[in-house]
């Protein structure tokens, strides 16, 4: 069906593995082990294009809405056929976040190594652990 291979050492992509790729966060490949993120472009226009074709179908077309709704369903397979994995290098960016590895993220002071997001679960997590009996 759909052949996508790892821009690092071309091994085969599955389809989970492409539906699961983001832009802001990571994942590692099977093979090699490095770090692949999706397209901006990719995925923008999977989800605007379904929109577009349902508004249009309602409004120029007249369809019935169940079936112009069904056009929506064609998010997750447009997802999929136009999900391009691309090189992702954690070293090139600064403001990756150490323990979710998402960019583009919330930090409390320029040099935090950890996003604002994975430092209030942990203190969250801390505070519920060492409640008083």
């Amino acid at each position: 069906m759909i052949k996508k291979k790892c821009p690092w050492c071309q091994g085969k992509i599955g389809l989970l593995e492409l539906l699961q790729l983001k832009e802001h966060a990571p994942k590692k490949c099977k093979i090699c082990g490095k770090y692949l993120k999706a397209s901006f472009v990719n995925s923008i226009v999977s989800v605007v294009l379904p929109i577009i074709m349902f508004t249009t179908a309602i409004t120029l077309f007249n369809l019935n809405f169940l079936i112009s709704a069904s056009l929506l369903l064609l998010i997750p397979i447009l997802g999929m056929v136009l999900a391009e994995p691309l090189k992702y290098s954690l070293s090139t960016t600064g403001n990756a976040c150490l323990q979710c590895k998402r960019t583009n993220i919330g930090f409390s002071f320029p040099n935090s190594k950890i996003c604002d997001n994975c430092f209030l679960a942990s203190k969250k997590s801390n505070s519920q652990t060492s409640l008083p009996r």
